[in-house]
């Protein structure tokens, strides 16, 4: 196998009665088919570990746990308010702890934690960094800016603090093979670039093109 190296990228819903038939919406990212895809694609499980050592004192390491979890279950489910089916077959399993760092120079496996992110403009937040060849994908891992104002939940959330679950599930997004799309045109979709600001969650859920893109890699 090469030596890999790091390269960087930058209100609930009710299930329908059993009889009944999903109303599609069509309105907003429901209806925006655009979506890009960047290159990866996992044939087998994505197995993935959680830095909890770097999680900032302020927050609970389990707190922040769940939600990475809650973030790849958007991703792998197909989470949307659109009534689109669950069409994606992309597993991630949750292995443990580990004290290997995000994006650090070498990897042994897919992490997630927090970190600075060296070389990146103040408006990165989180950054997706995959590690391989020009050929093949071995690892990615997820580093979320320390020195942001998180919130675990629009419940706690307040002035200024960016959601994590949000900014979380783009960034899987980009770890499963999906690219930017541009944010004038299409910046309602999860995989456009900016986030929709502080305390808006609606990213956390997919619009059309998010869930096109994962159809394209991982569906029937």
């Amino acid at each position: 196998m090469p030596t890999p190296s790091p390269t960087t990228t930058a209100a609930p819903t009710l299930t329908p009665a059993p009889t009944a038939t999903p109303v599609i919406s069509t309105t907003g990212a429901c209806g925006d088919a655009a979506f890009t895809l960047n290159g990866i694609r996992w044939t087998e499980s994505f197995w993935w570990y959680f830095n909890a050592d770097s999680v900032p004192e302020k927050y609970d390491p389990v707190a922040v746990l769940n939600v990475v979890r809650r973030a790849f279950d958007n991703i792998t489910g197909a989470a949307n308010d659109c009534g689109f089916p669950d069409r994606v077959s992309s597993p991630a399993i949750f292995r443990g702890i580990t004290e290997e760092e995000p994006c650090g120079p070498s990897t042994t496996r897919n992490v997630v934690g927090f970190g600075k992110l060296s070389g990146e403009g103040r408006d990165t937040i989180a950054l997706m960094c995959p590690f391989g060849t020009a050929d093949r994908t071995y690892f990615a891992h997820i580093i979320l800016r320390t020195r942001v104002a998180w919130a675990l939940s629009t419940d706690t959330c307040r002035g200024e603090q960016e959601l994590l679950e949000p900014t979380l599930t783009h960034e899987i997004g980009h770890a499963f093979g999906l690219g930017h799309v541009g944010e004038g045109r299409h910046g309602d979709l999860t995989m456009s670039t900016r986030s929709n600001g502080p305390c808006h969650d609606e990213e956390s859920t997919l619009g059309l093109g998010d869930v096109l893109g994962l159809e394209e890699l991982y569906g029937p």
